[in-house]
């Protein structure tokens, strides 16, 4: 299925995860920092169905697993839930085996009570000894010194829970957006950062359904800016597709095949066929009850955009639908001017660290490169795919090699340049 082959690895589903003793704070300080890291377009997960009985759930400790940072509110009776010690000490494993992100968070109870295992929690571990086996208890004993140790925030020394909120929120803000530089680099995503204030215009944020056009030169990158944008942001919506060339799978299926695809896969009902033009009333409720966040690729032909985006009101409130095109016209017929972004060239700095990267396996040129490295650079003028191409093809070249092709470049430029295009555009 065409959108089954996104091109990005995929991310964790979740930013934060957050642990917490629900009678003590979830009506209160839990909530109030739940609703500031929605607020910042942080994606936290929060339980809502238990309140710390004995059972937990193995879909909970996946939601651990796919999370980047798992965040701990240590109250006065955290300890005594057995479910909540089982719950950190799978944060504890992921931060081990998974190198999660743990932060603690002390609400109105002296660190050392967690760290010395006294107090409340001293208290709660004597008890669950008589009723729990000693190895899970030592197991327990072992993951409250271990992440009470972490640094962390203590609301004894921020006394004001919204200046504490924020303190939390700004670091976690700052921790994910240093392991989206790492992931760029360690993607070869160079200038995606610059590109995802996309993010901005879908206004994630607010009600009503949005459509938003990315629009650019073949091999400028729109298909991975869009790809980008979904990972980062489709845990947020209870549906989504990303379906790739739009153009290539309408010539060779038909319209109607890439729709049903699409709706598939957005209601999770992948063997679903739908035979007639219309959708059925019951498709159409489900559509309509439910938030997507669908990414249509390389669209060229505004009727099929038209076609597969449907009628108003088909889906739910909150919806965001991406589309990609080399057409501005098509992406005007379908949304508001103000609601197209156009994918630019790379810079200077980013185009050579793009091309170093598949020319060297680095990000710089080495020694004896540099100048010939900044002349095809100068030749390609910022286009991401063709940078990639290149620089692919003169890897582990001789000098000699390199001095020919730059030589071919300064006098056709144009058509190596297409000729990179052509043979590789379908794979980008």
């Amino acid at each position: 299925m065409a959108s089954s082959s996104s091109p990005t690895t995929p991310y964790l589903k979740h930013e934060v995860f957050l642990s917490f003793r629900g009678p003590d704070t979830r009506n209160s300080f839990t909530s109030h920092l739940y609703d500031a890291l929605q607020r910042n377009q942080i994606d936290a997960y929060i339980d809502n169905k238990l309140d710390g009985g004995e059972k937990i759930e193995p879909a909970l400790l996946e939601r651990i697993e796919e999370s980047f940072i798992s965040l701990v509110i240590f109250s006065e009776n955290y300890a005594d839930s057995t479910f909540c010690l089982r719950e950190l000490s799978k944060i504890l494993e992921c931060m081990e085996t998974k190198q999660q992100m743990v932060l603690p968070v002390f609400y109105r109870l002296d660190p050392s009570h967690v760290q010395n295992l006294t107090g409340s929690y001293g208290d709660a571990l004597c008890k669950h000894e008589r009723e729990c086996s000693s190895e899970e208890v030592e197991s327990w004993r072992r993951a409250l010194k271990e992440i009470a140790n972490l640094k962390g925030w203590d609301s004894n020394v921020i006394k004001d829970e919204t200046t504490l909120i924020q303190e939390i929120v700004s670091d976690i803000q700052k921790k994910l957006s240093h392991e989206l530089s790492l992931s760029l680099d360690a993607e070869g995503l160079v200038g995606m950062e610059s590109r995802v204030d996309i993010e901005s215009l879908l206004s994630f944020g607010s009600t009503g359904v949005l459509i938003v056009g990315i629009w650019g030169m073949g091999g400028i990158g729109k298909s991975r800016t869009a790809d980008f944008v979904y990972h980062r942001n489709r845990s947020k919506f209870e549906g989504h597709c990303f379906f790739q060339n739009v153009r290539e799978e309408s010539k060779k299926h038909g319209v109607n095949h890439v729709r049903q695809e699409i709706l598939g896969e957005v209601l999770e009902k992948k063997d679903m066929t739908i035979r007639s033009i219309g959708l059925p009333p019951d498709i159409k409720r489900m559509l309509q009850r439910k938030k997507v966040l669908i990414v249509l690729d390389d669209v060229n032909d505004p009727q099929d955009l038209k076609y597969l985006l449907g009628e108003d009101g088909l889906f739910g409130q909150g919806s965001r639908i991406i589309v990609t095109s080399r057409d501005r016209q098509v992406l005007i017929n379908a949304c508001d001017e103000d609601k197209i972004y156009e994918v630019k060239i790379l810079d200077e700095d980013d185009a050579l660290r793009l091309f170093s990267l598949h020319a060297f396996k680095q990000d710089r040129p080495i020694e004896g490169y540099i100048g010939l490295s900044k002349t095809v650079v100068s030749c390609v003028k910022g286009n991401p795919l063709v940078h990639e191409v290149l620089g692919a093809s003169l890897y582990n070249r001789s000098v000699e090699y390199w001095e020919r092709k730059v030589a071919q470049l300064r006098t056709s430029g144009s058509e190596e340049i297409e000729k990179c295009l052509e043979l590789c555009y379908q794979d980008y």
